[in-house]
């Protein structure tokens, strides 16, 4: 039998004067740690026990560039154009990651345009991908990014759609509005990934009845 160098009961009064429990105490003298240290010495917080540990080469922390977030689909994109931008998510919780333009576009009141991206996407069968506008273009400019979507099947080039509204005579404004120029790196749309519910079609004599039936176009009001 292997007798320990120093007893519990030799110490316990101070321990428990410091609030250190008797496992505690072992843990920490067969560590080779003085008893009597042993016995004052407050619990480690929690940081300070993750220091030590870290130093002493029992835990590893993940550098941030590795850490990576839960439950992420992976996309692949393929650039078409090296300075092409591969888009990001703004902040943390975005449903939208930004889509950027690759060259500068010049567009015309009333006209529409059609701003390349540089980049091509395979989107997971069941899945498509959203493009939808902007809210500070909308606001700020009478730019208007048409919503579209990119099928799971489509590998060529994502295209963004852009009307310049011409409001009143198209005549008049030919002389008021200015071209508008789309510059190369402009955050032109943002694009979401979203599952495709597939449907089989049932031709029907009649459908069932609802309590809105056939009110439409504005039947509830404007």
């Amino acid at each position: 039998m292997i007798y320990p160098k120093y007893y519990w009961d030799d110490y316990k009064e101070v321990a428990k004067a410091h609030d250190i429990k008797k496992g505690t105490w072992y843990s920490r003298v067969n560590k080779g740690e003085d008893p009597l240290e042993a016995a004052t010495r407050p619990p480690l917080s929690f940081k300070e026990n993750l220091r030590r540990n870290v130093e002493s080469g029992k835990l590893k922390l993940m550098e941030p560039t590795q850490r990576k977030e839960e439950n992420l689909m992976n996309v692949k994109i393929k650039k078409l154009h090296p300075e092409a931008t591969i888009p990001v998510y703004a902040k943390p919780g975005d449903s939208g990651f930004d889509l950027v333009a690759l060259e500068d576009v010049i567009i015309s009141p009333g006209k529409t345009m059609k701003v390349p991206t540089g980049l091509a996407f395979e989107i997971p069968e069941g899945y498509e991908m959203q493009i939808r506008p902007r809210s500070g273009l909308t606001l700020n400019s009478k730019l208007r990014v048409q919503l579209g979507t990119v099928d799971a099947g489509y590998r060529g080039e994502v295209g963004i759609i852009v009307d310049y509204l011409n409001d009143g005579d198209d005549l008049m404004n030919m002389f008021v509005m200015n071209n508008v120029k789309i510059e190369k790196g402009m955050k032109i749309a943002q694009g979401v990934i979203a599952p495709v519910v597939r449907v089989s079609f049932e031709e029907a004599e009649e459908l069932s009845d609802s309590e809105r039936g056939d009110g439409g176009f504005g039947h509830t009001g404007l």
